[in-house]
């Protein structure tokens, strides 16, 4: 028997499809984003699900407490899954910092890893305090499957952690809106069973690079 983390990308807000980078900037879900999150929790009523933990950030709590319903469980806030910080960046259009600062933007493209975002976070700060809180809930759930909605900047990360890969892979790991991912923990490893995972969303799943 294994611990299975079904790890979540909340759903879409307004600023994803400008596409603005959102970070700490606490935003609601969309009409649409609503849809997905029932989406969710319609695929997921089924499953036995032990526990549901999220960012404090309301586009994710929303997100859980819809996944969380038709299994009468509370969602527990946790600080450590909320969005990174992306300082003088946040509530910029994507386009804005492209034009503003092509240096550093392109630096976030080529190399997300060796960026610090200016007056805010590192993708390796992320992953740490993401990583860490994950590890410490681990052991409250032997043998169950938890549910933890959170951010894409959150879920590539700790994904790249996860696999043992650095974040200069985070680019490579595609994370749509409403998306789910699967990761089983067993004797101090993790196995990766789902990856970017919109099958509940039907055709209408959208591929995207938004930000955060």
């Amino acid at each position: 028997m294994a611990t299975q983390v079904i790890l979540i990308r909340h759903g879409q807000t307004d600023w994803n499809v400008e596409p603005r980078f959102r970070g700490l900037a606490d935003i609601p879900l969309n009409e649409a984003g609503v849809a997905q999150a029932e989406a969710l929790a319609r695929r997921l009523a089924s499953e036995p699900i032990a526990a549901v933990y999220s960012s404090p950030l309301r586009r994710a709590l929303h997100t859980a407490e819809i996944i969380a319903r038709p299994h009468a469980l509370p969602v527990e806030p946790v600080p450590a899954f909320t969005s990174a910080d992306y300082g003088d960046w946040e509530g910029m259009l994507v386009s804005e910092v492209a034009r503003q600062h092509p240096d550093l933007f392109d630096l976030w493209r080529r190399h997300p890893d060796r960026l610090q975002f200016p007056g805010g976070e590192s993708l390796d700060q992320v992953r740490d305090r993401a990583f860490r809180a994950l590890m410490e809930i681990l052991p409250r759930h032997p043998d169950q499957r938890i549910v933890v909605v959170t951010h894409q900047v959150v879920t590539r990360p700790l994904l790249c952690a996860a696999l043992g890969l650095s974040t200069a892979h985070y680019w490579r790991l595609g994370q749509a809106t409403a998306c789910l991912n699967r990761l089983a923990y067993k004797d101090g490893e993790f196995h990766l069973l789902a990856l970017n995972d919109t099958c509940h969303l039907g055709a209408s799943a959208p591929w995207e690079e938004a930000q955060g």
